[in-house]
């Protein structure tokens, strides 16, 4: 996992954790995926569908689509419709699950700075985006973030992250696929990768770095035409970044670990593997703003039971000498109670003329830190100290010392020396020097065995002790427990080992091989006034089973209760002199029996911890190990999967080729002429009769798709019927069919027919015609008026070049209109809309010709409707009315003689852009013609219904009725 760090904006640093390829261990999730095509920016967008959720956080309920101009609509899926479901510009499919089985994923963290709750900004969208090589985009996440959506997104960081002087102490997690494993897939595998699909076989450009942004925005509704309102978000601020997928500073990196030779932390940046010297001069060197320097922050957690306590924090700047590994000493309050220590280390390389920072961070942990408590461990030397020792000594008599000080000078004897005498004492010397000798050559050095007194652990009884129960304390954990009588004190001395690297074990020291001449003592306090050695009395210890048995008298423990000082050590003394320290712990009134059970209660809590976590570690290890192997034998047999996948799919088209080929039987023809008989086979085809199965759906509504399944022979179905109404169908393959129910169908059920030249199919399945009833349709009217003249001085009022108005008639008749009647089922014509312009007075006054007045229709329900109220644009007015699907429409047009030879009146009436009736009404009654006038005469547009109510039942939104010239 390789971590980038972007900071998009003062609350905000995102934290990018990208898996390497070749990563031996990936992140994977097997999900599912929408793909949305968005129209209105031309881009596509995927999120998880609806159940992962609490997985990814990148599904529909957390996500925006764009609709440019910086507005976004939230896709919420509790509104019927979706948004994604109601925009005829946003296309929404579901992406097959195959492709995304196992599948590596990146995380996206949005760090937030502590104090942070959206008050001063109230929503936020972040996500990311990446290029195709068509250079459109493909969005990968779009969330929105707000007091609502982040109570259940939002996680709280029990170490929260330091940078740049601000604490982020929670952060969110949004998955999105990892786009180079993406890519690799692509190569890999072509038209059966995730990235074909959802590209179109585009595929991104390779090593283009992701965008990642962070938007501040407003909200406000948004009605839509549906009549549901949608939450509509318009951006007020913008930030982005990049993250790259080709890392120049990959193989930059930092260690942490214990030193081998101390109790103490090393700590350094890496480059390649070695130290960063190199690579400070290479980027110092490459221009005049380069000066890169390297800081290194410790945070120092210690973890006391189950609490993660957070114990100090270092910051270091290192500025020179980068071939050198930094080092630390922590200092931990609650060592004593500390089962473990872990230290979080984030290394800045930082560039100090533009701020350019790269950062990395690593972490290690340390069981059982008490040597890193406020008191330092004494060191055990290998040999202990060494006295030094005088063999030869030269002895000045006082008169000679005398001398010094008073410038004498003794008396010199003159006489000669006795020979015999000298000889005799040089003799007796000379054997002393060879016994001497001897003695030194054959001398033995009495050693005792080495042991670390880190790895000496100590137990000890007494009556606060559970019967049966011993306890083993750590260096510097074990509590003696004094009485104010005659003491008798046992302790036992164990060694610490382990085996292999992580399973602890224990065994007694045994302090009788090795231990010759050695006694040991227990010393309390640090004044050296109470110091006993140890004893035995029958077979209460054995020190063969690192036994030690101490006896305190009365009066020495009454002493040491009123000692301040509550310490004590168990130490050796050889046979040289020399003591070592090999325990060190506390001790407690016997009276203090509430402070004891505590520690006794913490000790055995702490040992059961250790004891747990040592086999948990060891069980990490061997889960990751077995993982390790799962995930590569997982890998190969995916690789076979896609194998037999891609030869089971060849398989099943050639056997759909095979069963879609034309069946023959042989014919054999015997020829018996000119005396010999021939015999020959031929293959002739045998037609195969169509089977209908089932349909999918069995209900629906007429101008309804529906599925028909079965056996139809490729290439040889002619024909299919729903009872008998012959049905449009589009044959798919050799076992389905895609038909459309005829929209003049009434409710009922049908039998499902298919036919080719074998024959019919048998009756073995029906289709269930449903018709909708009260439910409403928009009629829409489009009429041609030609030119709109105003009306010089009469304000609203104009003249139409193509709509006569019957100014000039005297008849009431004498005008164009348009009269749409509906009728519901079994009852009367009802007009529903008239379209008319004429003047309200009768008759005629030539003063009132320029006035353009509308008089009221009588007719029943009428809706009149007058042209200079409507919309007018080039030439038309339109206007809608709501009907409902069970009506009948019938359409009736007046036009006069000046307009009835029009170009415009060749293609009236039209439905749907359709022409459906042209017949002109001549037969006799009172509207044939009015002669008042010369030259006027009015013609009536004959009444036919137009739709029934079975057509009606079919249409989903609206018709459309026009009344003029043919629109292309």
């Amino acid at each position: 996992m390789i971590s980038n760090f972007i900071n998009l904006s003062s609350y905000c640093v995102l934290e990018f954790r990208a898996t390497p390829i070749g990563d031996a261990n990936p992140p994977l999730l097997t999900s599912q995926f929408y793909l949305v095509d968005n129209k209105h920016l031309g881009i596509k967008q995927i999120y998880n569908t609806d159940g992962y959720s609490a997985t990814t956080r990148n599904t529909r309920n957390f996500s925006l689509i764009g609709l440019g101009g910086s507005k976004l609509i939230y896709n919420d899926i509790t509104l019927i419709p979706m948004y994604s479901d109601f925009d005829p510009l946003i296309t929404e499919t579901t992406v097959s699950s195959e492709l995304s089985i196992n599948m590596v994923m990146d995380t996206m963290r949005f760090h937030f700075a502590s104090g942070f709750n959206f008050t001063d900004v109230e929503h936020i969208i972040v996500g990311a985006r990446h290029k195709l090589n068509n250079i459109t985009q493909i969005q990968l996440a779009n969330i929105i973030l707000n007091a609502v959506t982040t109570a259940t997104l939002f996680s709280y960081n029990t170490r929260p992250l330091f940078l740049a002087n601000t604490i982020y102490d929670k952060y969110i997690d949004i998955k999105i696929p990892s786009i180079p494993w993406l890519d690799a897939d692509f190569t890999q595998f072509g038209a059966n990768s995730f990235e074909h699909a959802v590209t179109g076989g585009i595929g991104f450009i390779k090593n283009a770095p992701i965008t990642v942004f962070l938007a501040e925005a407003t909200q406000s509704d948004y009605f839509a035409p549906n009549n549901i309102t949608y939450e509509q978000y318009q951006i007020t601020q913008y930030y982005e970044g990049s993250v790259s997928q080709i890392n120049k500073f990959d193989t930059l990196g930092c260690y942490i670990a214990e030193a081998e030779d101390g109790d103490y932390i090393e700590f350094f940046a890496t480059w390649n593997g070695a130290f960063p010297d190199s690579l400070i001069a290479t980027l110092n060197e490459s221009g005049a703003d380069q000066e890169w320097i390297i800081s290194h922050q410790l945070t120092i957690y210690e973890h006391i039971g189950s609490d993660i306590v957070l114990s100090g924090n270092s910051l270091i700047y290192q500025e020179t000498n980068f071939d050198t590994p930094l080092t630390y000493r922590p200092i931990l309050k609650q060592a004593g109670f500390a089962v473990a220590m872990s230290i979080d280390y984030i290394m800045r390389l930082i560039n100090k003329k533009n701020g350019d920072q790269i950062i990395k961070s690593a972490s290690m942990s340390i069981i059982n830190p008490n040597r890193y408590g406020k008191k330092l461990e004494k060191i055990e030397l290998l040999n202990g100290p060494q006295s030094m020792r005088i063999y030869n000594k030269i002895e000045q008599k006082n008169f000679e010392t005398n001398a010094i000080f008073s410038g004498s000078v003794p008396s010199i004897s003159t006489s000669a020396p006795n020979t015999a005498a000298l000889t005799a004492s040089i003799a007796t010397l000379t054997a002393t020097l060879a016994l001497r000798t001897t003695e030194r050559n054959n001398a033995l050095i009495t050693t005792t065995p080495v042991i670390k007194q880190i790895n000496i652990q100590l137990s000890s009884g007494n009556a606060l002790s559970p019967v049966g129960e011993e306890l083993i304390y750590g260096q510097g954990r074990a509590i003696l427990v004094i009485d104010p009588v005659d003491n008798l004190i046992k302790l036992t001395l164990w060694k610490k080992g382990t085996i292999g690297t992580a399973i602890l074990t224990l065994g007694s020291i045994n302090l009788v091989a090795g231990f010759t001449g050695v006694t040991f003592k227990l010393t309390f306090g640090t004044t050296n006034d109470f110091i006993f050695s140890n004893t035995s009395i029958g077979t209460i210890s054995s020190l063969a089973s690192g036994e030690l048995l101490f006896r305190i008298p009365k009066v020495q423990a009454k002493l040491i209760l009123e000692n301040s000082e509550n310490t004590f050590m168990v130490t050796k003394v050889d046979p040289t002199g020399t003591e070592t320290l090999m325990y060190s712990g506390t001790w407690l009134s016997s009276s203090d029996y509430q402070a004891a059970n505590a520690a006794t209660d913490i000790a055995r809590e702490n040992a059961i911890t250790a004891a747990a976590l040592a086999t948990a570690l060891e069980t990490i290890r061997t889960l990751t190990l077995a993982n390790s192997q799962l995930t590569t034998q997982k890998n190969t047999l995916a690789g076979e999967k896609r194998v037999l996948t891609d030869q089971k799919n060849t398989a099943v088209s050639n056997l759909a080729t095979h069963l879609a080929l034309p069946h023959y039987t042989a014919l054999q023809l015997v020829n018996t002429g000119g005396g010999t008989t021939q015999t020959t086979t031929m293959f002739v085809q045998q037609p195969v009769i169509p089977i209908v199965g089932s349909s999918t759906p069995s209900t629906g509504a007429p101008g309804s798709p529906f599925g028909i399944q079965g056996t139809f022979p490729i290439g040889t179905i002619t024909n299919v019927f729903l009872g008998n109404n012959p049905v449009t169908f589009q044959q798919n393959d050799a076992s389905s069919i895609l038909a459309t129910v005829p929209l003049n169908l009434g409710a009922g059920m049908y039998p499902i027919y298919a036919v080719n030249s074998a024959g019919t199919s048998a009756a073995t399945s029906q289709y269930t015609v449903e018709l909708p009833n009260n439910l409403n349709i928009n009629l829409v009217f489009h009429v041609y008026v030609g030119t709109r003249t105003a009306v010089a001085g009469v304000a609203g009022a104009y003249t139409y070049s193509n709509w006569e108005t019957g100014d000039n008639n005297t008849s009431q008749f004498g005008f164009d209109a348009l009269t749409i009647y509906t009728s519901e089922v079994n009852t009367t014509n009802v007009a529903k809309v008239y379209i008319r312009m004429t003047r309200d007075d009768q008759p005629i006054t030539p003063a009132l010709i320029p006035v353009k007045k509308f008089g009221a229709a009588t007719n029943n329900n009428n809706q009149t409707k007058y042209i200079d109220s409507l919309n007018y644009h080039d030439g038309w007015v339109d206007g809608i009315v709501s009907i409902t699907k069970s009506s009948i429409i019938s359409i009736s047009r007046l036009v006069t003689v000046l307009n009835r030879d029009s170009p415009y009146m060749s293609e009236s009436i039209r439905l749907n852009n359709i022409v459906v009736h042209k017949k002109l009404y001549t037969g006799g009654n009172s509207f044939l013609e009015y002669t008042t006038i010369a030259g006027y005469r009015a013609y009536n547009q004959y009444t036919e219904p137009m739709f029934t109510s079975e057509q009606l039942s079919g249409q989903v939104d609206s018709i459309h009725i026009w009344s003029g010239p043919q629109i292309t």
